[in-house]
């Protein structure tokens, strides 16, 4: 009988390990928090602190050899000054127009083609099988490196009709269809 209440009673002694109020709430953000934590991390490991590395940067004349000089926004001054900026923010963005959408199109595609039923799929499953398949299967009882069987007559493993042989197998999957 104790078996049967044994989960109620943990399931109790958890819910009065949790207290109630500010508490609580601190106990679901904490827990949300180490759920969360390590995907933030990753984030901002990975995309936020080098956005921001590159950024500081920019701000400085360094040819990663000699030391940093300030200079403040003159690169971007620089920057705007350029004439190629223009023809490659025109490429970008038509790059942009023209690849995004159509990924995305392709992809819907494919999904979709994927999710219909595979026309002649009866055919391919014949047309690939080989004689050597068609031989009859030696039983799970069997030991591995012989393919006859021991002098000892095998044992059932479960059911009676998990040891039958390929032709049986194949009379029954026919009448299942």
């Amino acid at each position: 009988m104790s078996l049967l209440f044994a989960g109620r009673r943990q399931a109790a002694a958890h819910r009065a390990a949790i207290p109630s109020g500010r508490l609580r709430w601190l106990h679901r953000s904490l827990v949300g928090w180490g759920f969360a934590g390590p995907a933030t991390a990753l984030v901002v490991g990975l995309s936020i602190f080098p956005a921001v590395w590159a950024f500081l940067i920019s701000l400085q004349k360094w040819n990663g050899i000699a030391p940093a000089k300030p200079i403040g926004l003159l690169n971007y001054e620089l920057m705007v000054q350029d004439p190629d900026l223009l023809a490659a923010v025109r490429h970008t963005l038509v790059f942009t127009v023209l690849f995004v959408p159509s990924s995305i199109f392709l992809g819907m595609l494919i999904a979709v083609a994927l999710n219909r039923p595979i026309k002649l799929v009866g055919f391919y499953g014949r047309a690939s099988s080989s004689r050597s398949s068609r031989r009859r299967r030696r039983p799970a009882s069997w030991p591995a490196s012989s393919s006859t069987p021991s002098t000892a007559p095998p044992t059932p493993c479960c059911a009676p009709s998990a040891c039958r042989s390929s032709s049986s197998w194949r009379a029954s999957l026919r009448r299942s269809r």
